[in-house]
């Protein structure tokens, strides 16, 4: 991106030897392939460099293209360099929106709690003891209901709008 933004700027690229040995080592523990010139480990460096500049990610592709892999890889990988990172996945396309975000109960008007909304709260609760990355993962096919329901709480400005 920035080579064709500025074609006469040699922009040097990071240096992530620890993190590629740690990649390498977890893609082998896994019995993964870091493919043709490292390409997946590639991915997997890169995914971690967005992670430091967004809170929320969307790794898209094929079915069986290695998204999972590559997160679990790059989970492995931080854990084995001392910045154990923590997940929950789930497919969101398995549950209804009532019961992935939360909803008021129309009869009683109280509040119940969806799976991300105990997901975060448990989440928030461990950050006061652990200062550890923690991910959220919505491993499944995108859908235009539950992904637009998503774009507030994945806004980058961090504000949550209730409509």
């Amino acid at each position: 991106l920035i080579k064709s933004l500025f074609p006469n700027l040699d922009a040097p690229k990071r240096a992530v030897t620890e993190l590629n040995a740690a990649l390498h080592q977890t893609c082998k523990s896994m019995g993964n392939f870091p493919g043709d010139n490292d390409i997946f480990i590639l991915k997997c460096a890169q995914y971690e460099e967005i992670l430091h500049v967004r809170h929320s990610v969307f790794i898209l592709g094929a079915a069986g293209c290695g998204k999972t892999q590559m997160w679990r890889c790059l989970q492995g990988a931080l854990g084995l360099m001392g910045n154990k990172a923590v997940s929950t996945a789930l497919n969101p396309k398995a549950i209804t929106s009532n019961e992935l975000y939360g909803f008021v109960h129309p009869q009683t008007k109280e509040w119940r709690e969806g799976v991300l909304s105990n997901v975060f709260r448990q989440y928030a609760l461990d950050s006061k003891t652990k200062k550890n990355s923690k991910w959220i993962v919505l491993d499944g096919i995108i859908d235009a209901e539950w992904i637009e329901s998503m774009n507030t709480v994945m806004d980058d400005n961090k504000v949550l709008t209730l409509v």
